[in-house]
């Protein structure tokens, strides 16, 4: 089993709070932004509106040593060196789908992925 990869970055601005609950913040003096209105995916499987989607299944042309790890049946498969994302990144929620083989059997890669670095 391949070890897939599917990540999302929601922008953090949808976190801050509004009306009367930013007017009651610890942090005098702050003017919250207003968040914009998301709308989520029509299905489970689908992308809210603000969401920047670095792998679609199809090519990992938003990482940057990318073209070094392949795509296989809609999976990246792990390649030569780290991947990193080109575009950078504040405050977000991080949200990641994957699979990992099941039984994890010997060593290094074959057990599993070495995850995330936030």
């Amino acid at each position: 089993m391949k070890n897939a990869w599917r990540l999302l970055l929601v922008p953090a601005a949808t976190l801050l709070p509004t009306g009367e609950a930013a007017a009651q913040e610890y942090v005098a003096g702050i003017a919250w932004q207003e968040p914009s209105v998301v709308t989520p995916g029509a299905d489970n499987r689908l992308a809210p509106s603000d969401a920047t989607v670095l792998f679609d299944g199809s090519d990992a042309s938003a990482w940057a040593n990318g073209e070094r790890w392949k795509v296989e049946d809609g999976a990246l498969v792990v390649g030569r060196g780290a991947i990193r994302t080109k575009q950078e990144f504040g405050d977000c929620q991080l949200h990641i789908e994957w699979s990992a083989p099941l039984p994890a059997r010997g060593q290094s890669q074959g057990r599993g992925n070495s995850g995330v670095f936030f």
